[in-house]
């Protein structure tokens, strides 16, 4: 019997690929197109009897998901500075836009003749 025709590819080497493909552009934002994907999978991972081929190809798993993690760890805390910068600018526009407004005595023109 030929066994390409029996081999089907398991929900783990599914997951194990998914994560490949997510890693070659590891971000939030390419994560989010496939999070469906990965909800997916998990769900019926829960549901499935691991083999101990499944068991090794989930350790890999584990692997690209914690560097993924990290990935999208980085980027909040990128962003979270991007956001205090930003408050920060804001809070000095703020100010500025209140002392100068403390200082408006209306239109005004001198007259140099004498």
């Amino acid at each position: 019997m030929n066994k390409s025709h029996h081999t089907q590819i398991s929900q783990t080497e599914l997951l194990l690929h998914l994560y490949q493909t997510v890693m070659k552009n590891p971000s939030f934002d390419y994560y989010s197109q496939y999070e469906g994907e990965f909800s997916r999978l998990y769900e019926e991972l829960a549901h499935t009897t691991m083999t101990k081929d499944d068991l090794r190809v989930l350790a890999e798993v584990q692997i690209l998901h914690e560097q993924l993690v990290h990935v999208i760890f980085e980027e909040t805390n990128v962003l979270n500075e991007e956001i205090g910068v930003l408050e920060k600018k804001k809070k000095i526009s703020d100010h500025y836009g209140r002392q100068s407004n403390n200082y408006n005595v209306g239109a005004f023109f001198v007259d140099y003749r004498k």
